[in-house]
Parts: structure tokens; sequence; C-alpha cells
């Protein structure tokens, strides 16, 4: 749409990161970011008309370049060697976006996550992974003619799996892969299909 214009967006971000032990690595980061200009949906006309006596309903949406939004973040992460052959991974972050003309928090974005990783090296050739994907639940809006409606997807837990063989010479790679292996059935999004296990076979080749 040629009257639509780029999203203008300021980030800051400050990091930290420390070797705890010959083990233990930790790192901690803060975000913050003011996007202007994305695009929102207004009620621009309403029946009747002002300066009628009795509240209008909303006649005629337009999508405008007018939001403006800050978001907050905070993550922290720490990786442990558990053995030459173990390791793992544990990530947290918060976000909190709150809208600049309302000063109200916006929603259609989880405030809490959490990822956990574990990795294995069981040979030279032979590795596989374990990770879990926890989010909080989150509310998602619509402005329809005027009205605001709202639904959420409640908090969720995933788990998926990961193993593979490199053949030698590193050209041929065969993996078996599992996607929500504890069948735990859920949306991701309200308009979204309900998420169902997944097993997935694949052979790669390099050239």
């Amino acid at each position: 749409n040629m009257f639509f214009f780029f999203k203008q967006k300021t980030a800051y971000e400050i990091g930290y990161q420390a070797l705890l032990s010959s083990k233990i690595k930790a790192t901690a980061n803060v975000f913050y970011n003011r996007i202007q200009q994305f695009i929102v949906t207004r009620t621009v006309a309403t029946f009747p008309s002002p300066p009628a006596p009795v509240p209008g309903v909303a006649s005629k949406i337009s999508f405008l370049n007018s939001g403006s939004a800050e978001a907050r973040r905070a993550e922290t992460e720490v990786d442990l060697w558990l053995t030459d052959r173990l390791k793992s991974k544990l990530n947290y972050s918060y976000q909190w976006i709150e809208d600049s003309d309302t000063d109200k928090w916006m929603k259609g974005s989880p405030e809490h996550k959490l990822n956990a990783l574990l990795s294995f090296d069981l040979t030279r050739s032979l590795s596989a992974n374990l990770r879990m994907h926890r989010v909080s639940r989150t509310i998602y809006t619509w402005d329809l003619r005027g009205k605001e409606f709202s639904e959420s997807v409640g908090a969720y837990t995933l788990v998926n799996a990961w193993i593979g063989y490199t053949f030698p010479g590193n050209q041929f790679e065969v993996s078996l892969s599992g996607f929500n292996i504890f069948d735990s059935r859920h949306k991701e999004h309200p308009l979204g299909e309900v998420l169902p296990r997944k097993i997935i076979a694949m052979l790669k080749l390099t050239l």
C-alpha cells in the first residue's frame, strides 16, 4: 500500500556474560525497544455522527500508521557442561509491551518464557537432544467495528526430541525428531490449529 510507511524501531541492549567456573557460563541481558508507526486499526467514522446526542457505533474502520509502543525485556541464561559429552542450557525471559498512547499492557505476547536444553554427544557420530519450552498464558485482542474482543491461549509446555547419526565422511546424516512428544494438545494462537504429536524421519546429503 503506497500510503503505509515502514515502522520505526529504536533499540537499546545491555548484556553481561560471566564464566563462573570451567563448566558454568551465565549471561544476563536487558532490552528496551521503542516502536513507532506500526499499523493499527482505528475507527474513523461513526453512525450517527457527532454531535449526535447518543454514542455512535463504528461505521468505518481504517488501517493507519499510528501505533506506538515500548517493549521491555529481561533475559538470563545458564550453560552447564555436566560431562564432556553432556551439556545443558536453561533460559528464562520476561517481556512487557506497553501502548504509548494508553500506558496499558499490549496483549498478544506472552510475558514469561522458559526454555531448557539437554544435549548428548553419545559418540563422535551419534548425537541427541531434548528441548523443553514453557510459555505463559497469552491474551489476544481484536478491534472489530469499534469493539474490542479478546481470547486467551492457556499456558503450555512443549517437549521436543532429536537423535541423529552422521556417517563417516560427513556427507550423510539420518535423524529422527519428535515434536510435542508428550502429545500436549494446545494452540499457540486462538485462530491456529491444535498441535498434535509429530514424528519426522530425515535423510540429509551434503555435497
